[in-house]
């Protein structure tokens, strides 16, 4: 975690709940130098609560994608859904 233990010095601001910036540009490193395509992620505390705001953003990003492509994306159930896998049956898949 940024700022935390051994990995202090590798960037000069202090971590917080709010920082789910950091789990993207994580997964998009890994992506790009490992070619990996999916992710189980994991997190408890401080490092729930950003894979939880993480998620919300996801939601948010869907939002905004519908607004932009109504006739190909429908929010039509959204607020019902409750869990990734959910969103991915519903949305995804």
């Amino acid at each position: 975690m940024r700022s935390d233990g051994a990995g202090e010095d590798l960037s000069p601001s202090i971590h917080h709940a709010g920082r789910d910036e950091d789990v993207a540009l994580v997964m998009a490193e890994l992506a790009r130098a490992h070619l990996i395509r999916s992710f189980a992620l994991i997190g408890y505390s401080i490092g729930g609560n950003l894979l939880l705001r993480f998620l919300a953003d996801l939601l948010k990003h869907f939002r905004h994608q519908v607004e932009l492509y109504p006739g190909l994306y429908s929010a039509d159930g959204l607020n019902k859904i409750r869990t990734l896998r959910q969103f991915d049956e519903q949305f995804v898949a």
